[in-house]
């Protein structure tokens, strides 16, 4: 760039296409190697196929990316540096292309019955990072784990169906372990409502369950979002960690039928 302000709308671009990479795993830029292996078996080796996005969700990227359109024509006029521009390029390129790819392997949130108990898949919660077998001073499991708020894998969340609100309170079963270094701090709610803040409330080393009342207030008709997102200000990828390995609503049997899955 010839002068400080050419450096703008570098910026701008590169500001715009965090918040999407911080959100949805295009971050994980595919090399120029890579691009000649089909596209589907890369994001499925990286565990990007977890991610889903609904026809709502993919209208505002559309949007979001013609804001990058946009943007990046200013780049190629004020930047005179071609590597910087054709880097912004085949980012560019391939978020397009990774948030396609998640379009169209949308998954319908699971439909969950106010009776019963449902037990959530480990997939149903993208984000995070996950471990197909986590046995590090601990009986093995597949896990997913969330780190401090300054890294992008600080958050998990689930979308699910209800057609009815529950009958009385549900509880909400996470089994997880605490991180062996430093216990951090959690937040769990569920579509907006706060359900629990503070120390993970497991162990060390080894897997145990938690229980939390959640209120049938804060259930709704349609979609609802559980999230739980780690809290401590931290960047580091070996500490200030929390781990789940399972997830289960327990409902009230007054409102009948049959129970999740039966």
């Amino acid at each position: 760039a010839k002068s400080p302000e050419a450096v703008v709308p570098i910026l701008k671009f590169a500001a715009s296409w965090l918040k999407i990479a911080n959100k949805y795993p295009v971050d994980k830029a595919l090399s120029k190697k890579e691009k000649i292996k089909p596209l589907k078996n890369i994001l499925e080796k990286r565990e990007v196929s977890r991610y889903s996005i609904d026809a709502e969700q993919y209208a505002i990227l559309q949007k979001k990316f013609s804001e990058l359109d946009s943007l990046f024509g200013d780049v190629k006029k004020s930047c005179k540096n071609p590597d910087l521009t054709n880097l912004f390029a085949f980012y560019l390129d391939n978020s397009r292309k990774i948030i396609a790819h998640l379009h169209m392997n949308y998954r319908k949130p699971p439909l969950i019955l106010p009776y019963g108990e449902f037990e959530f898949e480990l997939d149903h919660f993208p984000g995070g990072t996950w471990y197909k077998t986590y046995a590090y001073n601990c009986p093995p499991k597949k896990c997913v784990a969330i780190y401090g708020k300054q890294t992008p894998n600080h958050t998990i969340s689930a979308s699910f169906l209800m057609r009815e609100i529950p009958c009385g309170n549900a509880i909400f079963t996470l089994e997880g372990q605490n991180c062996d270094k430093n216990v951090c701090c959690i937040g769990l709610k569920l579509n907006g409502h706060l359900i629990f803040s503070g120390k993970t409330p497991f162990a060390v080393n080894a897997w145990k369950q938690k229980q939390f009342v959640i209120p049938s207030r804060f259930f709704k008709e349609g979609k609802n979002i559980i999230t739980i997102k780690n809290l401590d200000d931290s960047s580091d990828f070996i500490d200030h960690w929390a781990m789940f390995s399972r997830f289960f609503f327990k409902f009230n049997e007054k409102n009948g039928g049959k129970p999740n899955g039966k």
